[in-house]
């Protein structure tokens, strides 16, 4: 896949299928769009964006649930010939209905396709059907079940419940976050729990605080991990939360290392034990559920 940052001077002379969004999540919504894209026959494109025109526009806090290695990666797998990228500014953003129109034109598709509830310009003011008149539109109907719609509003719900079987549905596949290992206060060690801490690369939209049983990956070799996103009260109180990773039956040195972490399922909310002997014994609880969930067959684990 050729990742392309836009410019005035960009236009294809190959027929391509361009598809329009955001694709934040990339989960199956987004995915309905690239493989009707595909059925077309021509080369796949993604017009995606450098930031949320959504935490753009309303001021908020920047997070992401992919990040760009993460993403370029699912678009490779899914067989997309070029992603291209528009920064999203002041400018952009007061884009009238006509000149995002004549925006498009410029870069010459043979084919739109778009969720049925795409908008378009300032103040979202275009729609599919003033697309329809200047462009040939595949438009793709709602991607849902009984719960509702797939999306990115919905994985940060579920996310934000520890619904993570929610999130793994919605997405089609284990929530992940990487991050390189650092040295922490230790204290996990001191209890016979050793973990590392993990230095995020992006600002990913963390689940709900509380124990995860996890698939980690080092050095390309998966393990069977628990997870805690928190502040750990019980132990020096931190202000901010942080993850740490307890990897099951592993005791080599990890620092510095990268590590990625795929969220399986919440186990229980974080909180504070009266004593260390309450939380050790909690720890050693935790740890065999985890390692009893992980090794159930119906669980998919890759090696």
């Amino acid at each position: 896949m050729k990742v392309i940052k836009l410019d005035k001077t960009c236009s294809f002379e190959e027929k391509i299928a361009l598809c329009l969004g955001y694709f934040d999540g990339l989960h199956k919504g987004h995915l309905a769009l690239i493989n009707k894209a595909k059925e077309s026959g021509y080369k796949v494109a993604l017009l995606t964006f450098d930031v949320s025109p959504k935490q753009y526009l309303n001021n908020l806090q920047f997070n992401v649930i992919l990040d760009e290695q993460q993403r370029n990666e699912l678009l490779n797998d899914a067989e997309v010939d070029y992603l291209l990228i528009q920064k999203f500014d002041e400018n952009f953003s007061n884009m009238s209905t006509k000149d995002f129109i004549n925006y498009l034109k410029n870069l010459n598709p043979s084919l739109l396709v778009v969720g049925y509830d795409y908008r378009f310009g300032k103040n979202a003011n275009g729609d599919v059907s003033l697309l329809k008149e200047h462009f040939n539109v595949i438009e793709v109907e709602q991607v849902k079940d009984e719960k509702g719609k797939y999306s990115t509003s919905r994985i940060m719900s579920s996310l934000e419940s520890g619904n993570i079987d929610d999130v793994t549905f919605v997405l089609g596949r284990f929530y992940s976050i990487n991050g390189k290992v650092v040295k922490g206060l230790q204290n996990g060690g001191k209890i016979g729990f050793k973990t590392a801490n993990m230095d995020l690369n992006a600002p990913y939209y963390l689940p709900r605080k509380g124990v995860y049983a996890c698939f980690a990956y080092v050095d390309d070799k998966q393990y069977y991990a628990m997870v805690n996103v928190g502040v750990h009260p019980t132990i020096d109180k931190l202000n901010e939360t942080i993850v740490e990773v307890h990897l099951l039956d592993f005791d080599s040195n990890i620092y510095e290392k990268e590590i990625r972490i795929e969220f399986v399922k919440f186990i229980r909310d974080e909180r504070l034990f009266k004593t260390l002997d309450e939380l050790i014994a909690q720890l050693k609880n935790d740890k065999e559920v985890i390692r009893n969930l992980l090794s159930h067959p119906r669980i998919r684990i890759k090696y």
